[in-house]
């Protein structure tokens, strides 16, 4: 039987695909063993406490989620220029720099941060509660968690109406969650869940006396997080700090803490818990699949080869075999998690190597893409492939030795996006595919499956196709292929405000993704205005070749408000273009419709001069300057 198990980029692109050390596998084995869960709840990307979700998800080894309704688009950066959308793409990736390190999942609802927000009601009048509740909701079911735990409390102590909002619904949620009737079609898709407890993760900032109230109070379940992992060599303490610390955009970084951590739990609603979050949790292995099932289990754990690794993979396959044997329906969506971190685990033991290259980042629409896959098997044991990309291909992986195979595909997808982005929104995102409700992020755009013969069992493995190159200061770099259109355009600005009768020369730039362009941009201006010229001529020779070109735009006393708009010579809506590049995150792209908002100026302004001192990532100088006034900047240190 043949099981499908998808390897994440950060995975691949971080090295830690098939180069786990015998103790991170034997951890790994130990959580597969685990049947525990959590899900903690917050609002932004920072609220959650990163110490605590690598307690439950190293310590425990409990299956860790944290599931924030924003994306933290509403505030500020400390490393870029990137806000708003932009900001958000960024923040999406420091919170799953976090959770490579913490070891949690990371899920989030269509809630935008608008900002700060004064009240729960504010937040939920704007975002709409019964859609943000069907999403938490949804959340739920489908991770199925034995706790809940808030990070804020559920009224104005949250300090920040998104804070409170994220407790409310967590509370309603427990509640909903179990219940049919609510939202029927996640009911058949998932199932209802009834989550033990909900809990809220206080701390001194809410109440300075909180030590001496949670001693010996059953509404408190106290926690020290500090201990240490031997086969980690690291606290839980230490790899949160290191977690915390990826959000780097927010000034987040901190020095690492060790020793002892007390966190406090306040009881919200469900079972009052006295000395675990897992008491009431008494699922096993004998229970769920069979007493020899659990005992083959602990066997493998017991007698786990830390020196020769590849002799722990003969007792996986049989394990692997025998859980597929059990209906898919008996176990739910558990019996394929499971699996696919089997399937890892026996890869990492054979100390396997596989990447799928091509060479480029960017492919244009029916552009021909040359896959290079490379595979070393630095294990003494049988494994053959037995097929790249549907094709039956035999290869047998001799100990140590690196073999490369080549085929060609074509682009036909569409143009890669961070689906939220896909749709316009205002408060809440758009998200027209349901089974990306929650998600984190998109799926690679490219990835291929590798069919493998281990020790003669059939495994599949699925990877994101990615493009290396070298850095001369780095070493090896590398970043996930994406679909592109032919060319972008991006203007020099975002915005343009004219008075009228007065002109303005924009600037374009134009990023060529398909050799030997021949194409041109027409250009549509909103009521009232002039452009010259209407369209623009598109040669290129070289694939990223950039060339600039410019237009004037006139505004008249009928001008209206709208957007200027650009399109290719078939009709068809062009792109801008903008990528985000720092080193603690994959390389993010996103693609958005080429227009510029024109805006006529009725007001009367009497030149001057402003001495403006500049925040983070500012865009507001410029549109100072358009109002005709001279600009001198300062900095803060100024």
């Amino acid at each position: 039987m043949t099981y499908r198990l998808f390897i994440s980029f950060l995975l691949i692109c971080t090295g830690v695909f098939g180069q786990k050390t015998s103790s991170e596998i034997y951890h790994d084995l130990q959580k597969v063993h685990s049947l525990k869960r959590v899900l903690y709840i917050a609002a932004h990307p920072d609220d959650e406490n990163t110490r605590a979700l690598a307690y439950f998800s190293l310590g425990e080894l409990a299956e860790t989620a944290y599931l924030s309704l924003t994306r933290g688009d509403g505030g500020q950066n400390l490393i870029g220029d990137e806000l708003s959308e932009d900001l958000g793409v960024l923040r999406t990736q420091e919170l799953l720099a976090a959770r490579s390190i913490d070891g949690a999942k990371q899920y989030f609802t269509r809630a935008v941060d608008f900002g700060y927000s004064k009240s729960s009601d504010e937040s939920f009048e704007k975002w709409g509660k019964e859609e943000l509740l069907s999403d938490v909701v949804r959340v739920i079911r489908q991770f199925k968690p034995d706790v809940i735990i808030t990070r804020f409390p559920p009224d104005t102590r949250g300090g920040h109406g998104h804070h409170t909002a994220s407790a409310m619904l967590a509370i309603e949620a427990f509640t909903k969650a179990g219940d049919a009737n609510y939202n029927p079609d996640q009911v058949t898709e998932f199932g209802i869940w009834n989550t033990t407890s909900i809990y809220w993760n206080s701390s001194s900032w809410w109440d300075k006396e909180l030590g001496e109230k949670a001693k010996n109070n059953p509404e408190y379940l106290v926690q020290d997080i500090g201990g240490y992992n031997e086969l980690l060599g690291m606290s839980y303490n230490e790899i949160g700090t290191l977690a915390r610390s990826q959000h780097k955009c927010q000034g987040f970084g901190a020095i690492i803490e060790r020793g002892s951590q007390i966190e406090y739990f306040q009881h919200l609603g469900g079972e009052k818990l006295e000395q675990s979050f897992f008491e009431q949790n008494t699922a096993t292995w004998a229970k769920l699949v069979s007493v020899d099932f659990e005992k083959d289990f602990d066997a493998i754990l017991d007698g786990f080869d830390f020196v020769h690794l590849e002799k722990n993979v003969q007792p996986l396959i049989e394990l692997r075999k025998k859980l597929l044997a059990i209906p898919k329906s008996a176990l739910s969506n558990l019996r394929d998690q499971k699996v696919a971190l089997l399937d890892d685990a026996i890869i990492n033991c054979l100390g396997l190597y596989i990447d799928i290259t091509a060479t480029d980042y960017a492919f244009a629409p029916n552009e021909s893409i040359s896959l290079s896959y490379n595979l070393v098997n630095r294990s003494p044991l049988s494994v053959q492939v037995n097929g790249i990309k549907g094709k039956e291909i035999l290869i047998d992986l001799n100990q140590n030795e690196n073999i490369e195979e080549t085929i060609e595909i074509r682009n036909t997808a569409g143009i890669s996006n961070p689906y939220w982005l896909n749709e316009p929104f205002t408060t809440l995102f758009k998200v027209k595919n349901k089974a990306n409700l929650g998600k984190a992020e998109s799926d690679p755009t490219f990835s291929e499956e590798v069919d493998l013969l281990i020790e003669g069992e059939a495994i599949t493995i699925k990877l994101p196709v990615i493009y290396k190159w070298r850095d001369p200061s780095y070493g090896e770099r590398q970043r996930t292929i994406i679909s592109s259109p032919n060319f972008s355009v991006n203007f020099d600005q975002t915005s343009v405000i004219l008075k009228p009768g007065q002109e303005k020369t924009l600037k374009l730039k134009i990023h060529g993704f398909a050799e030997n362009l021949n194409d041109e941009i027409q250009i549509k201006a909103p009521e009232g205005w002039e452009v010259s010229p209407s369209a623009i001529m598109v040669k290129t020779t070289a694939k990223h070749e950039e060339i600039w070109a410019e237009i004037k735009l006139k505004s008249s006393e009928n001008s209206k408000r709208g957007q200027l708009i650009l399109t290719d010579q078939m009709g068809n809506a062009l792109k801008t273009f903008t990528e985000i590049s720092y080193d603690h995150i994959p390389t993010q792209v996103i693609f958005r419709p080429a227009e510029l908002t024109c805006i006529p100026l009725t007001a009367n302004i009497k030149p001057g001069k402003i001495a403006y001192i500049k925040g983070a990532g500012d865009a507001v100088p410029q549109a100072i300057e358009q109002l005709g006034f001279e600009l001198d900047m300062f900095e803060v240190s100024d």
